[in-house]
Formats: C-alpha cells, structure tokens, sequence
C-alpha cells in the first residue's frame, strides 16, 4: 500500500476539502446566528410574559386590598343598623308603654266632682312625644349617615381601582426586560454625545414609570443604531361603581310619616288626661292608635328589598348595608413587544410582533366577600400565556 502511494504521488490533489470546509462553516455561521436570533426572540418573549405576570399581580394584589377594605367598612355599615334597629326598638317599647301607663292611669281615676288632671298621664304623654320626635330624627340622620358611608366607600373604592391598574401598568413596565436594553444613567446635554433619543436612557424610564404618564400604556424609543424599540402594556378590569345594596321595607318619607301620625295621636290624646268621664277615654284610643303605629314605623325598618344602588333608591330609602359589589373579581393585563432589525453587516435579524396576557382572580379561594363581610381576598393567576 506504501509502495501505491508512493508510485502515484504526483496525481495527489491538495485543497479538496476547502470547498467542503467552507460550505460546513458557512452553515455554522448561519446556525450560530440563527440560534442567537431565536435566543433573542425568546428573552422577548420571556421579558413579554414576565411583564404581563408581574402587572396582573401587583394590580390584583392592590384590588385585593380594595376590596378586603370595601368588606371592613360594609361591617361598618351593618354595625350601624344593628345599633340603630336596637335603638327603635327600645325607643318604641319605651313610648308604648308610656302611653299606654299613663292612659290606664287616667282611666282608672274616679271621677271627681269636677274635671281634675291627672299628672301622671300628661307626663307620660309628653315624654312620649318628644320621644316620637326623636325618633323622627333619628330615621332622617341614620339615613344620611348610611348614605355618607356608603358614598365614601364607593370613593375609595374608584381610588384603589385607579391605584391598582397605575401599580399594574408600572410592575409591567419595570418587569419588560426595557431596563436591560437602555443606556445607564440621564441622557447627555451635548445633542453630539447623545445615542438615539432622550428615551434610550434609564433615567428616562424611571421618571416615565414613576409618573402618572405611566398609564399611557407604551414606551418608545430609538437606540444609538435608530432603531425604534416599543413596548405596550394595556390593563383591564371592571368599574366597581355598581353596588347591590339592602334596602329597608319602607322608604323614609313613609316612615317619618307614620312617626306624625303617631305624633298626632299623642297630641289628641293628651287633652283627654282627667278624670272627666267623657274625654278620659281619649288617650287609651291614642295609646292604642300610637302603639299600632310604632310598630309600624319600626317594621318599616326591616331590611328587605336588595336593589342595585341608584340615585333614587338612595334618597328614598335607608340603606341597610350593601350585599355586593357588581364586579368579576378579575384583573387582566396584555403586553406586547417591537424592535426594529439588528444589522450584523452581512446578516439582518429581525424581530416578530410578540405578545403575552396575564389574568388574575383576587378572589381565586372564594374566602372573601363584601357580605357577610370576610376580608380575605386575595391574589391567584387564573390565565397566562
């Protein structure tokens, strides 16, 4: 075999492997690229779901709060009834029996031989009218207390709403992988020592992100090669401006005026307080007919319609407290990215639109609620791509 090489020596070829080495490392060149390129798609891609993440969370987390304060100050509310209907109800026990003592009182007397009055039933009749006309103010203030509360907690309600989709447009942004891409530091004030626009630089983007200017949704920027970079970031969740509230049976107006009416009798019955035998039976009518519209007055008070809240519902009725809040319990945030071509000199890389959702439930466990009030909601992602 020594001696066949030998002998043919002279028809030996260098350099054929050239062209085949050549083909082998252009093809490595264009996979090497071609790997960077998709790497660099993909860490988009990452940075895009990673922004939507971290926005749905941290504004779900803030809804989450929102709403366990909407459960506190519903306790509120129900508190203020229960001590309120305690209230009447002790009131209206104390005014029947004060008309009804002093009517009995009156009517047990004997006659004298002239008309005498009777102290007892006069006192008791008048100490019962002023407790009416207590009771009448009372309704008028709990309602506008109730009314107070409620409109405050709706205030507060479309603040934190307001707060969580800020905090879920600034965690998106702070979580898009733009910080990365940025020159360190404030833009130069020498216009020949700046690389692309004022945008390209962190500062930029810090004072972007900690300014209500962060809700825009995007930011825009062109690097030292002009290049246009954009990242978009849209949250979305409902209004919570729809509450289901717990209405008395009785609107206030009714209530006040059954109260007048009560009032009115204690009037006509007090004239009545003396032994005269043809007008002392005149207060144990108006205890009777006082009696019946306590209790009418206090079954007014009951809760009983469960209506969405209204203008009108508002000012007619009293509120109980609130059943629910009409809203999903949901907090979703989309994100999406573009960058402009990368230029290697003999090779382009461009870049695909890339977009990534994120959904959360701030009530994923169902532990929270607005009644009966339990102040456990809380944040779970229910939807991400």
């Amino acid at each position: 075999m020594f001696n066949y090489f030998h002998a043919n020596k002279l028809n030996y070829e260098k350099g054929q492997l050239v062209p085949i080495f050549i083909v082998v490392l252009t093809v490595l060149i264009i996979m090497a690229m071609i790997t960077v390129n998709l790497s660099k798609v993909s860490l988009i891609k990452t940075d895009s779901s990673n922004a939507a993440d971290a926005g749905a969370l941290a504004g779900g987390s803030v809804m989450a709060g929102v709403f366990n304060a909407q459960a506190i100050a519903n306790s509120q509310l129900i508190v203020n009834y229960q001590m309120f209907i305690a209230e009447m109800g002790v009131l209206t026990a104390i005014i029947i029996l004060l008309t009804q003592t002093g009517a009995t009182s009156c009517a047990a007397t004997p006659c004298a031989p002239f008309c005498c009055v009777q102290p007892i039933c006069v006192k008791n009749f008048t100490t019962a009218m002023t407790g009416i006309k207590a009771a009448m103010v009372s309704v008028i203030a709990f309602h506008i207390a109730q009314v107070f509360t409620y409109m405050n907690m709706r205030k507060q309600a479309e603040k934190g709403r307001e707060q969580a989709i800020e905090m879920a447009y600034r965690y998106a942004f702070l979580n898009s992988g733009i910080g990365n891409k940025l020159i360190s530091g404030s833009p130069p004030t020498d216009a020949a020592d700046k690389r692309g626009d004022d945008n390209n630089y962190s500062e930029t983007l810090n004072a972007f992100i900690k300014s209500g200017a962060v809700t825009s949704g995007n930011y825009i920027w062109k690097d030292g090669q002009d290049r246009q970079h954009q990242v978009h970031v849209s949250v979305t969740t409902e209004d919570v401006d729809s509450y289901k509230l717990k209405y008395t049976a009785l609107p206030t107006a009714a209530i006040v005026v059954i109260l007048a009416l009560a009032l009115s009798a204690a009037a006509v019955g007090l004239p009545g307080c003396s032994c005269c035998p043809h007008i002392a039976a005149l207060p144990l009518a108006a205890a009777g007919k006082i009696a019946v519209d306590m209790a009418a007055a206090l079954a007014g008070l009951i809760p009983a319609w469960t209506l969405d809240a209204s203008a009108v519902t508002n000012i007619l009725f009293p509120i109980c407290w609130v059943v629910d809040i009409n809203h999903d319990r949901r907090l979703s945030v989309s994100t999406w990215q573009e960058h402009g071509k990368q230029d290697y000199g003999v090779w382009e890389a461009t870049y695909p639109h890339v977009e990534s959702r994120s959904k959360v439930n701030f009530n994923a466990g169902g532990g929270g609620k607005i009644y009966s009030p339990s102040p456990k909601f809380d944040t779970d992602i229910i939807e991400t791509d």
